[in-house]
């Protein structure tokens, strides 16, 4: 899916089914499915032990580091960054898995910026959705009120 229908559809939440099928996978344990946190969410399909890599980001034909500061306001708004610190982020260069992660205060997975993975920090079962928390990506305050809608 193009950068311009993930802007289209994505962030004004639009995504259909039929879009599910053109995800890239980067989460082979895992689908999509609705969500009762928030539109569509990452499910698993089988078991996840602790500390088990959930969703790779580090792929540069996927992924790319960029200032904060240069981010199109659709992904800013649509949340569609990992932050790094106050100054840099990653984002994809099309639609992945990693993109349908939903928001927790009660996490089964975290962010891990520098080795570019998703992690499971329990077991996960089949069927749970996975979550991280959006309050432990590094970024300022500025730039923060953008998640407000999810925390």
């Amino acid at each position: 899916m193009n950068d311009e229908i993930l802007h289209d559809k994505e962030a004004f939440g639009m995504l259909t089914e039929a879009d599910l099928t053109s995800l890239v996978d980067n989460a082979p344990k895992c689908e999509p499915r609705r969500s009762k946190l928030n539109g569509f969410g990452l499910f698993t399909k089988e078991h996840i032990s602790c500390g088990e890599t959930i969703v790779d980001f580090s792929d540069p034909d996927l992924y790319v580091l960029m200032k904060i500061e240069d981010l199109e306001e659709w992904r800013l708004k649509a949340g569609k960054f990992t932050a790094i610190d106050n100054e840099m982020c990653i984002v994809s260069k099309g639609f992945t898995k990693y993109s349908l992660l939903n928001h927790s205060r009660n996490p089964n997975a975290l962010i891990d910026v520098a080795g570019r993975r998703i992690y499971a920090e329990r077991d996960i079962y089949p069927g749970e959705e996975v979550t991280v928390d959006y309050r432990t990506e590094p970024m300022s305050p500025e730039i923060r009120k953008y998640f407000d809608p999810w925390l």
